[in-house]
């Protein structure tokens, strides 16, 4: 066994200079850490809308009753009938609601305002918002001359019990008159082509559902991108689990895009819907298609959702956590070769992670001497941290070396909004209610209980730089030691000049990485700047999870079996 390289947390003065992280070489030995049993992921609802007739509000009907119990459906509530009917909010299973009445009294045909025409489908458009403290603009369409685009803006407030969510909507079999019935329409293609523009990168989901009732229910889908092509049959119930009812093209009475709150931090969101028909399959040429069902992964452009993957699939936010294990993310990137690339250390059934040498070329041998040693082995450009969109991203972390069957496990990181001990961190906050998954692919011998120390060029090479002789780059450009660029620049601009903090990592992930053709470790250290916000040491809550199948075709470990929902110790 060769000599396991240890990693350290320093802290200097005032403010935290997060983790550092020297690699750590073959360790194939060692006690199991302590498994600590978690309570089952509480599974959310966003809550829904119910679109009644023209000029009548909309009806709230989603909530959530209970702790980590999701209701199958609110109270409907009575609302008033009529032209222009005002807003009435529904009753769900905790919280507040609201909704935006839908408006009547218009006359003729067409795609236009307040009523949407999609060949067989029409209807009137409306929006909700749901949740004290949600706000949605245009409240109607009664001002809009033209059809499509139909774009809102607003904001989704926190709530304890994800009630909070905003929509747009169009009913599909609906009159042009004033107190018209909502009516149902049952599918008759093989799915609908969605074409969104999606400016702020909410989370968004595509539902449709059956009118609002005692049997009403709902079926949706994470999208992400421009949309595409969505199967019907790859809606459910629970789109947001591994669990729920496929859609079987029951009769549905209106079809929507909804915003999704959480409980931690308010979600702003700004998405125009520019199309919505339904058609028999893909047509090629739109850029990005919907998140297909559990498991499955995104093709490219103007491709359909296809195959099982991991878990989760391209551009799927996960559902919040609800419990799990309280934690910290730090950083690093050490160019040592990691832990899992060893093949004593892979998991049965799966090979080891595979190690570059200094001109970032794979290296075939999976015993090849660590870096850190003075032998060929480092760690691959390719482990940089990368966004899926502005409230999820991926990456791979090293974790607590307290035993050695860590390698592949991955975990859900949700940032809570404050740092763990860097004080009043404005990068820390600005994270707040972000997600990252994150595989392990790394141990380190005082990495503590819940740290998890993610891959991130700029980081901080620890104690052992293995960096400048790949790259080149004296150590003095590579920040200081514990903790990278940050702390050199926290030093020149203040603790809580966000912005000026920022711009003085953004120039260094430029001058030492960009000016040097490093460009996916400049692509991992601007990362940092725009999705992590250059929080350092953020608190968070985590859970293991299955590992996505984005992180596996980025060369993560192919790790067999079922997540053990422990904390890591």
């Amino acid at each position: 066994m060769e000599r396991g390289l240890s990693r350290i947390v320093y802290i200097l003065g005032a403010f935290c200079l997060v983790a550092a992280c020297g690699g750590s070489s073959k360790n194939g030995t060692g006690a199991a850490g302590a498994s600590v049993a978690m309570e089952p992921d509480a599974t959310p609802i966003g809550g829904t809308s119910a679109p009644v007739g023209a000029g009548t509000a909309a009806v709230g009907t989603g909530g959530r009753t209970g702790a980590g119990s999701p209701s199958s459906a609110g109270t409907a509530a009575t609302v008033p009938s009529g032209a222009g009917g005002s807003a009435v909010g529904g009753s769900p299973g905790n919280g507040s609601s609201g909704s935006t009445a839908a408006n009547g009294g218009m006359s003729g045909a067409g795609d236009l305002g307040n009523y949407f025409v999609s060949g067989a489908w029409h209807g009137y458009a409306w929006t909700s918002a749901m949740g004290m403290g949600t706000s949605i603009m245009p409240m109607d369409f009664s001002a809009q001359t033209t059809g499509m685009p139909r774009c809102v803006k607003g904001s989704v407030a926190a709530t304890s019990d994800y009630s909070g969510n905003a929509m747009l909507g169009v009913n599909l079999n609906q009159t042009m008159t004033a107190n018209a019935p909502l009516m149902t329409a049952t599918p008759t293609k093989a799915g609908v082509m969605l074409d969104l523009k999606n400016n702020s990168g909410s989370p968004l989901r595509f539902q449709v559902q059956t009118p609002a009732g005692g049997t009403s229910e709902t079926w949706c889908i994470d999208v992400s991108g421009s949309g595409g092509f969505i199967p019907w049959s790859s809606l459910k119930t629970e789109c947001w689990g591994t669990t729920g009812k496929a859609y079987a093209n029951e009769p549905i009475s209106a079809a929507m895009l909804l915003v999704p709150g959480t409980m931690m931090a308010a979600v702003p969101f700004d998405f125009c819907l520019d199309g919505l028909s339904e058609v028999d399959g893909p047509t090629g040429g739109t850029a990005g298609s919907a998140a297909a069902g559990s498991g499955g992964s995104t093709a490219g452009a103007g491709g359909t959702s296809s195959g099982a993957g991991a878990g989760g699939s391209a551009g799927m936010s996960p559902p919040p956590l609800q419990g799990g294990c309280m934690g910290f993310a730090s950083r690093y990137w050490d160019c040592c070769k990691p832990h899992c690339g060893w093949s004593a250390n892979a998991p049965g059934g799966a090979g080891p992670i595979t190690s570059c040498d200094r001109s970032d070329n794979a290296v075939g041998d999976a015993n090849a001497r660590n870096s850190c040693e003075g032998g060929p082995a480092h760690l691959c450009h390719s482990m940089v941290p990368w966004a899926v969109n502005d409230q999820l991203s991926y990456g791979f972390s090293a974790v607590a070396a307290s035993g050695t069957d860590i390698c592949g496990k991955c975990y859900q990181l949700q940032f809570t909004g404050v740092s763990h001990n860097a004080g009043e961190d404005p990068g820390s906050a600005a994270v707040g209610g972000k997600t990252m998954i994150v595989q392990a692919i790394n141990i380190g011998g005082d990495v503590g209980s819940g740290q998890f120390d993610i891959s991130i060029p700029g980081g901080g090479v620890g104690m052992f730089n293995a960096c400048s002789a790949q790259w080149g780059v004296p150590a003095s450009e590579l920040g200081q030691q514990y903790g990278g660029f940050l702390p050199r620049c926290k030093e020149q601009h203040g603790r809580t000049n966000h912005q000026a903090l920022k711009s003085c990592v953004m120039q260094a992930c430029t001058s030492v990485f960009e000016a040097r053709g490093l460009t996916e470790l400049a692509a991992g250290c601007r990362w940092y700047v725009d999705w992590m916000q250059v929080a350092d040491n953020p608190a968070l809550m985590y859970k293991e999870v299955a590992c996505p199948a984005e992180l596996l075709n980025k060369g993560g470990v192919r790790r067999q079996g079922t997540p053990a929902n422990a904390c890591v110790r």
